[in-house]
């Protein structure tokens, strides 16, 4: 992962392209991707979305339950590390955001290095069970055309998601990609 922020992408599209850098397939699904801002995201995914919080925290309130982490694939490279994610809300539930992270363990502490590593706690429960001092700053959002990312989510709707950067102590620690579905009739499905 270079150094530089994210923010120096000219583009939302330049943006995906380096956050799913190696993997072509999420490049390829987004590709049709259309850009949005804060004001024309619809509801709830204004309330998703458009925020400086962590998704796990957010997810978390809005479904009721909190929400577990699936890694589906990962790649390290020294202090560079990315992987693929599912967060599924509770750990019988539907898939609720799918995600990349590309970490800079490299300013990341090792108790929170190693807490990614175990790939068993959603990123920003770490962040935040750590007390790590961080900025998360959403830079792109975007609605997903529905098929787009149905091999993730097992719906066939349309998403919606981010781009964005996490500060480790002003630092840019964190590139994200994260995109999410409103999965609450499925919930209440499997509640009844």
């Amino acid at each position: 992962m270079s150094h530089q922020s994210i923010e120096c992408e000219p583009s939302l599209a330049a943006a995906l392209r380096r956050v799913c850098a190696g993997f072509d397939d999420v490049g390829a699904s987004l590709a049709a991707a259309v850009e949005e801002t804060a004001q024309s995201m619809p509801a709830p995914f204004d309330q998703l979305l458009c925020h400086s919080n962590h998704m796990t925290t957010t997810l978390g309130g809005f479904f009721g339950v909190p929400v577990c982490l699936r890694v589906l694939s990962e790649r390290r490279s020294a202090d560079d590390y990315c992987r693929q994610i599912l967060l599924t809300a509770g750990p019988d539930g539907p898939v609720v955001e799918f995600g990349i992270a590309r970490v800079n363990l490299a300013f990341a502490p090792e108790a929170v290095r190693d807490a990614i590593l175990e790939k068993r706690t959603p990123l920003g429960d770490i962040l935040i069970a750590h007390q790590v001092l961080r900025t998360i700053r959403p830079l792109w959002f975007l609605r997903a055309p529905a098929g787009s990312l149905v091999r993730y989510f097992g719906a066939d709707q349309p998403a919606h998601g981010r781009v964005g950067t996490i500060y480790f102590h002003n630092e840019p620690a964190i590139e994200l990609l994260e995109v999410v579905m409103d999965r609450r009739s499925e919930l209440a499905d499997s509640r009844a």
